[in-house]
C-alpha cells in the first residue's frame, strides 16, 4: 500500500516510438481555455505529447484538484519501446497542503498546554486534508492508469511487462 499520491511505473509495448505516440496522442487533446473550465470533451486526457515525452491528465467533466498530473517519457528498447510514466499531485496542490499542514500546527499546538482535544482538533485539521488527498489521488490515479494499460492491451502490442 503506498501512502503518499505518487505512482510511477512501466510498459514494455512491442511497438516503435511513433506508432505507442500516435496511439496515445489519439487519446489526448491539446490544452486550451476551454478545457480548463468545460472539460468533459471526446479524449481520454488532457496535455501535451511531444516527440518522447508527455504530461497530460485525465479529461473529467467535475472537479477534482487531486487529479493526477502524469509525465511520461519513451524510451528505445530491445522489445519494442519502454514507456516511463510518473503520476503526481499538481505543484500548487503539494504547495497548498504543506502551507495547510503548517498553519494547523502553528494555530494549535501554541494554544494547547498539551490537552488531549487539542491534539485531537490537530489531528482531525492534519488528518482529513491528508486522508482527502490520498482517497481522491487513488481514486484518478487507478483510472488513469487503466486507461492507459488499455490503450496498448490489443493482440498486436501487448504490454510483455509491467512493473511498479
Amino acid at each position: 500500500m503506498k501512502l503518499l499520491p505518487y505512482d510511477k511505473f512501466q510498459l514494455i509495448v512491442n511497438a516503435p516510438i511513433s506508432e505507442v505516440r500516435e496511439r496515445l496522442a489519439a487519446h489526448v487533446e491539446p490544452r486550451s481555455f476551454w478545457n480548463l473550465f468545460a472539460g468533459g470533451g471526446n479524449s481520454d486526457f488532457i496535455g501535451k505529447i511531444e516527440s518522447d515525452s508527455f504530461k497530460i491528465h485525465r479529461n473529467i467533466s467535475y472537479r477534482n484538484s487531486f487529479l493526477p498530473t502524469i509525465c511520461g517519457s519513451l524510451e528505445p528498447h530491445p522489445l519494442g519501446t519502454k514507456i516511463l510514466i510518473r503520476m503526481r499531485l499538481h505543484l500548487l496542490v503539494i504547495a497548498f497542503l504543506i502551507f495547510w499542514i503548517f498553519q494547523a500546527v502553528k494555530f494549535t499546538l501554541p494554544f494547547s498546554g498539551i490537552i488531549w482535544a487539542d491534539i485531537g482538533q490537530l489531528v482531525f485539521l492534519i488528518g482529513a486534508p491528508l486522508l482527502m488527498t490520498y482517497l481522491a489521488f487513488w481514486f484518478e490515479a487507478k483510472k488513469a492508469r487503466t486507461i492507459i494499460e488499455g490503450l496498448y492491451q490489443d493482440t498486436a502490442n501487448t504490454p510483455l511487462e509491467l512493473s511498479r
